[in-house]
């Protein structure tokens, strides 16, 4: 790859090589699916960063209060434990509380192995995706037992 291109040149580039195929939202985002998550990349080419969002991944009814205070805590403990930020949104209209994640990595072409490098910032995703729900079946299990 050339020296010149982008993160955002970068990008497209290593998609195509891994298969992925990617279309852009009306803001210019790349969307794209690898691994069976749906991902969001927003990434110019003046910069060396690309930020990476997984949205959706979990959700819940809002008013199921027990749920939703244990997603809370199990999204905080994530954020302590795992490289990948974990947030949330409520969508008051469909009474939903739902579950992303997003991270910012560093793409340049002087990194070796950038496809490998990709697919390693994109497993961590689904590492902390993995992280939230062991989490919140053991909360779970733990408070099933004291009842």
């Amino acid at each position: 790859m050339e020296e010149t291109k982008g993160a955002r040149g970068l990008l497209l580039e290593l998609l195509a090589k891994m298969g992925c195929p990617y279309e852009f939202d009306d803001d210019n985002d790349i969307r794209f699916k690898w691994q069976g998550g749906y991902f969001c990349a927003v990434v110019g080419n003046d910069s060396a960063f690309v930020t990476f969002f997984y949205f959706n991944w979990g959700e819940c009814e809002l008013y199921d209060i027990d749920t939703v205070s244990r997603m809370k805590r199990v999204i905080n403990d994530a954020n302590n434990s795992c490289l990948v930020t974990t947030f949330y949104s409520v969508n008051e209209g469909a009474t939903t509380f739902h579950v992303h994640s997003k991270s910012q990595f560093l793409l340049i072409p002087q990194i070796d192995d950038l496809e490998d490098y990709l697919q390693a910032t994109l497993q961590l995703f689904f590492d902390t995706r993995r992280f939230v729900e062991v989490e919140l079946d053991k909360l779970k299990n733990e408070e099933e037992k004291i009842s």
